[in-house]
C-alpha cells in the first residue's frame, strides 16, 4: 500500500537489523504467545475437570516446567546458528550467567540438587536456617514455606509464605521433621514438692502420657518399618516414658512420649488438662513452684534424721563478778 512504510526496511536503516534476524524475532516472538497461551488454555480445562487441589497444583508445576523446556530448545535452534559457532555461543553464555547471575545460578543448581535428590518434598515440615515451615511449593529459584513459629513445643503457623532462595539448602543445615518417623519426642515436666506422693504422681502422669501415646503410636510404628529401609535408624521403643528426679524447689517427673509434628500444641494442651484435673482431686500431691520456707530440721525431719536440740544456755553467774575478792585491801 502506498504510504505505508516499509518496516522491514526501516528496522534494517535504523537498528541496523538485517532481515534474518527481523525474521528471528518474530519467531521469538510467536514461540512464546503460542507456548503461554498453550499454557494457559491448558489450565483452563484442568481447573473446569479437576477437583483436587494437591492435583492441580502438580498440574501447573509440570507445564510450567515443559514450558520453559520447550521454550529453551526452540529459542536454542532459533538462535544458535545466527551466531559464528557453537562454541562461541556456549561460551559467551557461560561467561554471562557466571557474572551476572551468580546467585540465582547457585540457586538453580540447588534446586537440581532437591529434584534429583528430594531431601523434601511438597507437605513436609521442614527448617533451613532461621527459617522453618511447610513446603507448599518448589520452583526454579525459590522454594515457599508456610511459615511455622513458636517455641519448640508450640510450633504453630503465623499465616504468611516465605520465599527461601534454593541455595540456601545447601548452604545451612536442613531439617526435616516429615521424614523418618514424621513425629516427635515431646516432653512434658511436671514439678511437685518434696512433700507429694510423688509415687502416685508418677503413675498419675504414666497413666495420662500412656492414653495420650496411643493415637499415635501405631502409625509411629507403621512409619518406623518404612523409615528403616529409606534409612538405617532404630528408633528403639515407642511407648511413653516416665523420668524422675530431683530439683531444688521439688521432685521433677518428666514425660516422653512420641506426638505428631503438626499436633504438639494440641497434644500438650490435653495433657496439662489431664493432669491439672487428676492432681486437683489429690490431697497428697501438690505442684511445686518458686516460695520461701523454714524448715526446722528436729522439729520436722524424720525420727531417725532429726538433728540435736541446739543446747541450753550457759548458766547465769553466781556473784557479780565486777565485786573485789577476798584478798581485796
Amino acid at each position: 500500500m502506498a504510504g505505508v512504510p516499509d518496516m522491514a526496511g526501516w528496522l534494517q536503516d535504523h537498528l541496523g537489523l538485517s532481515f534474518d534476524i527481523q525474521q528471528r524475532l518474530l519467531a521469538t516472538i510467536v514461540v512464546l504467545l503460542v507456548v503461554r497461551g498453550g499454557r494457559r488454555a491448558l489450565m483452563r480445562a484442568v481447573d473446569r475437570h479437576v477437583k483436587a487441589d494437591e492435583a492441580i497444583h502438580a498440574w501447573r508445576r509440570g507445564s510450567f516446567y515443559v514450558m520453559w523446556t520447550l521454550l529453551v530448545i526452540v529459542l536454542l535452534r532459533l538462535w544458535i546458528d545466527g551466531l559464528s559457532g557453537v562454541g562461541t555461543f556456549l561460551g559467551l553464555l557461560v561467561a554471562g550467567i557466571a557474572v551476572a547471575l551468580n546467585q540465582p545460578l547457585q540457586s538453580v543448581a540447588a534446586w537440581t540438587y532437591i529434584v534429583a535428590r528430594r531431601p523434601f518434598s511438597i507437605g513436609d515440615r521442614i527448617e533451613v536456617g532461621s527459617r522453618m515451615g511447610e513446603v507448599v511449593d518448589i520452583r526454579l529459584f525459590s522454594t515457599l514455606l508456610y511459615e511455622v513459629r513458636g517455641p519448640l513445643d508450640a510450633e504453630q503457623s503465623t499465616g504468611r509464605i516465605v520465599h527461601v532462595p534454593n541455595k540456601m539448602m545447601l548452604e545451612f543445615t536442613l531439617i526435616n521433621a516429615s521424614r523418618g518417623l514424621g513425629m516427635l519426642w515431646h516432653e512434658v515436666p511436671v514439678l511437685i514438692t518434696f512433700e507429694s506422693d510423688w509415687e502416685k504422681a508418677k503413675d498419675i502422669v504414666e497413666g495420662i502420657t500412656r492414653h495420650e501415646s496411643e493415637r499415635y503410636e501405631l502409625k509411629a510404628r507403621e512409619r518406623a518399618r518404612k523409615a528403616v529401609r529409606e534409612v538405617l535408624i532404630k528408633p528403639g521403643s515407642l511407648g511413653p516414658r516416665v523420668y524422675l528426679t530431683v530439683r531444688d524447689s521439688g521432685v521433677l517427673l518428666t514425660a516422653r512420649y512420641l506426638v505428631d509434628v503438626r499436633d504438639r500444641r494440641e497434644s500438650d494442651d490435653r495433657v496439662w488438662t489431664a493432669l491439672l484435673r487428676a492432681f486437683g482431686e489429690e490431697d497428697t500431691i501438690d505442684m511445686a513452684y518458686p516460695t520461701s520456707r523454714t524448715f526446722v530440721n528436729h522439729i520436722e525431719g524424720k525420727q531417725g534424721a532429726k538433728a540435736p536440740k541446739w543446747p541450753p544456755a550457759p548458766k547465769a553467774y553466781l556473784s557479780d563478778p565486777s565485786e573485789d575478792g577476798p584478798d581485796s585491801r
